[in-house]
């Protein structure tokens, strides 16, 4: 597993905390959740390139308002230390994971959208059906 600090590879200037990191896309990435609930849970997603992440967020155990999103590597990191999870097997394999991560966030109506479950559909289900895609 490689760990990466905010910063540790790049610099910090006006531009706000800008990160500069060697990450395979269509790695499987991760970080602490917040507060207490970190020291147990990691928040994961698919870096697919270009500073950018698709991650199923939700805020609660039974969140309605879930999505799947694209968000900044930044924004993803929610100022915590990020680190690589699983990376893909292949340049093929990665690929058909990034397509598959896009699809889902693409698609409004896609089988996560509003079906948080802190237990059955949550951020590492998404993950782990991403990884798992016919290529």
């Amino acid at each position: 597993m490689y760990a990466f600090q905010r910063g540790s590879m790049g610099t910090r200037g006006n531009e706000g905390n800008r990160i500069f990191m060697n990450i395979p896309i269509g790695s499987a990435i991760q970080r602490r959740l917040a507060g207490i609930e970190g020291v147990l849970y990691k928040h994961v997603g698919i870096y697919i390139g270009d500073e950018k992440v698709i991650h199923f967020y939700g805020e609660g155990k039974k969140d309605k308002k879930a999505k799947v999103i694209e968000t900044t590597l930044s924004d993803f990191g929610n100022e915590e230390e990020i680190r690589i999870k699983k990376k893909p097997q292949n340049a093929n394999h990665a690929k058909a994971v990034c397509d598959e991560a896009k699809s889902i966030c693409s698609d409004s109506k896609n089988e996560y959208n509003g079906k948080y479950s802190a237990i059955l559909k949550n951020c590492e289900d998404f993950v782990k059906h991403c990884y798992e895609v016919e290529y």
